[in-house]
């Protein structure tokens, strides 16, 4: 079943257009908005949920064989940042041997919730990491509502889905 925004800055968006777009914005509805009905806060559960435990479709950056953990951001501001499916790592320790170890590169879980962690992040840097998060899980196209229902509903876990 299609859950729609029917309120807001995302109205008439499908939830997993706007986990994909704005997972900030997907927390907040989450937590704030009274309104949502049972159904619509299960389903969004459930999305993030699968947002931040996917098994990514692309190989360690480093040693190019292992699954990625980690995901590695540089933030070069007010010029922009370094990130890519090429800055995706089993450990800590590829990615210290790695290009992008210079002193502003951070290393964060390789999840959606990273984009609420970033220390600074402006719409394009959210856009731009969470385009790199989708490329791991093995998503290219367009953002379109039955694109990204049909890359969730086959999108494998690391661990099982709980009962929300």
């Amino acid at each position: 079943m299609t859950f729609i925004y029917e309120f807001g800055q995302h109205k008439n968006k499908s939830i997993e257009q706007v986990a994909v777009t704005d997972f900030p914005y997907l927390l907040w509805s989450d937590s704030n908005v009274r309104r949502l009905s049972d159904d619509f806060k299960k389903h969004l559960k459930e999305v993030r949920f699968k947002l931040n435990n996917f098994v990514p479709d692309v190989k360690c950056g480093a040693c190019k064989e292992n699954i990625p953990e980690h995901i590695s951001i540089g933030m070069n501001l007010p010029y922009g940042i370094s990130v890519s499916t090429q800055y995706l790592y089993c450990d800590e320790k590829s990615c210290k041997s790695s290009a992008l170890t210079y002193e502003k590169a951070q290393l964060y879980h390789l999840a959606f919730s990273t984009l609420e962690s970033l220390p600074y992040s402006p719409k394009w840097i959210r856009e731009d990491v969470s385009e790199v998060l989708l490329a791991a899980i093995g998503f290219r196209g367009r953002k379109t509502q039955a694109a990204l229902e049909a890359l969730l509903e086959h999108v494998e876990l690391k661990k099982p889905m709980p009962q929300f």
